[in-house]
């Protein structure tokens, strides 16, 4: 009988120690050591190796404390219980990447009824910091005031003797970014504002004279040339010298040569100066950037800033098309071939002169140009069609679908305003000042016409009133009947002392 008490209390105290308490932002969560090895390579079986010999471990306490999110953890740890990994749907998909990579946990290892979820979250946020949507939230008062203050340092820097003084790099450290966000940042200030604006306003004139110098009318008419000769005269100078300012005031050389936008700019101005030293006819191809200038004012709008990401997250589907579309035109193609080629050989001559007529059928555009003439090759004439419609309109929804889902959330980043860069710290205000700027909640809960929660508070100041008046005499009645209490007792031992 005492062996097996014994042994039961040797099973006690083995599962006494090996069961850990585990504190995670004030959650405590209770646990098995052989638990935690479950998942090795990890934060918590490194834990558990080390028991109880870890910096996280309390010794008063007798339990490890983590200052993490609690509601993410309860995740984790079920994970190590069932080997099954779940991202919930009310916790942000970027929190949960945190903390498991905290934890030491692969993503990776997610079931895949939580990695669809868990990973379009993912995705979306690395797209739309491509979409620079910083630059377009709303700006309070004291943003305004410091994006003034970065708009004039270059008067700053030609009319102040102090910058005069200073060295050229950090005259050059102040007034590079403030000219850079002049030049590129449209909600920089209103002045940037405005010189992008004209820039985007001189594109459409350099394109539209680009335009209307191919009309033959109007290359006969000489005033009109001369008119259009001026007007590239000031478009190609106005564009040189904000090219050259672009080039000098960059951040980093290597990002804007990067920056395939800098090359059509720089490839649009060298037509104006290849003519005036009689080199235009030669690199005549050239002058079709101009046309490409027209990117850079839709750049300015985050419509299309969202379609151009929208394909670019759509590949696949776009690959799906390209692909799904190259069947049929190869197969109709030999078809048709071989159902006109003995009726209509001035059309469909081969099969890849078929193509042709593949391509403009099965994307349902139909120039009719080329078409069938026999019954069989209009029954296949109509059977390419109708593939076509199935075949494109799949992918498209798929496309259309991204667009909306990257429009909603970029629209509603948008209008989300900034957050504030500079906050006092709490701890360095005074306890008075706190109490005096930060009522209590009972107190804000008062309404204007001093009622708490709907209810009328009069009636209830005056029972506390009362009520603590009452408290006030019953405390000095009490102090008189132990004063007279006294003064008797006293009498009494010196009645007995006389005795």
């Amino acid at each position: 009988m005492d062996s097996k008490t014994s042994l039961l209390d040797d099973n006690l105290y083995e599962l006494r120690n090996e069961r850990i308490t585990i504190n995670v932002g004030g959650f405590r969560n209770n646990t098995f050591l052989e638990t935690l090895r479950a998942i090795p390579d990890t934060r918590l079986s490194w834990m558990a190796e080390n028991h109880p010999n870890c910096p996280e471990y309390d010794q008063v306490l007798g339990e490890y404390f983590f200052d993490r999110h609690p509601r993410v953890f309860s995740e984790v740890l079920n994970y190590y219980r069932t080997g099954k990994l779940h991202c919930p749907v009310d916790i942000c998909s970027k929190l949960f990447q945190e903390e498991l990579s905290y934890w030491g946990i692969n993503d990776r290892d997610m079931e895949p009824c939580c990695w669809v979820h868990y990973k379009r979250q993912i995705t979306t946020e690395e797209t739309l910091k491509s979409f620079h949507l910083d630059n377009a939230r709303k700006v309070d008062r004291r943003e305004r005031w410091r994006a003034r203050r970065r708009s004039n340092a270059l008067k700053e820097f030609l009319g102040s003797e102090t910058h005069l003084k200073r060295g050229l790099r950090e005259r050059w450290n102040k007034l590079q970014p403030a000219v850079w966000s002049f030049l590129d940042d449209p909600h920089s200030s209103r002045a940037s504002w405005i010189f992008i604006l004209i820039c985007c306003l001189l594109i459409v004139v350099s394109v539209t004279q680009f335009c209307l110098g191919t009309v033959a009318s109007i290359r006969e008419d000489k005033s009109t040339v001369k008119i259009l000769e001026l007007l590239d005269t000031i478009t190609s100078i106005w564009f040189t010298i904000e090219f050259v300012l672009r080039l000098v005031f960059c951040p980093k050389i290597f990002l804007f040569i990067k920056n395939p936008m800098n090359w059509i700019d720089f490839m649009a101005i060298l037509p104006f100066y290849f003519r005036m030293v009689h080199l235009e006819g030669t690199i005549s191809w050239l002058i079709l950037m101009r046309t490409l200038r027209i990117f850079k004012v839709f750049s300015l709008s985050f419509s299309f800033q969202i379609l151009f990401r929208s394909l670019i997250s759509s590949k696949n589907e776009l690959f799906l098309v390209f692909v799904s579309l190259l069947v049929p035109i190869i197969l109709f193609s030999s078809m048709i071939y071989f159902a006109e080629k003995d009726q209509n050989t001035q059309h469909f001559q081969s099969i890849p002169e078929s193509f042709w007529w593949a391509i403009i059928t099965v994307t349902t555009v139909g120039y009719g140009d080329v078409c069938p003439i026999t019954k069989l090759g209009k029954v296949i004439g109509a059977l390419c069609a109708i593939c076509g419609v199935v075949i494109v309109a799949l992918p498209v929804s798929v496309i259309g679908s991204n667009f909306s889902y990257y429009y909603i959330q970029a629209r509603t980043r948008v209008q989300q305003p900034r957050r504030a860069k500079t906050q006092t710290a709490v701890s360095r205000v005074p306890a008075n000042v706190m109490h005096r700027h930060f009522p209590s909640r009972r107190s804000m809960s008062y309404s204007v016409n001093g009622s708490v929660h709907g209810r009328s508070s009069v009636g209830r100041n005056r029972k506390i009133n009362g009520a603590a008046i009452v408290r006030k005499r019953q405390r000095q009645k009490a102090a008189s009947e132990n004063s007279n209490n006294s003064l008797e007792l006293t009498e009494m031992i010196e009645q007995e002392s006389e005795i």
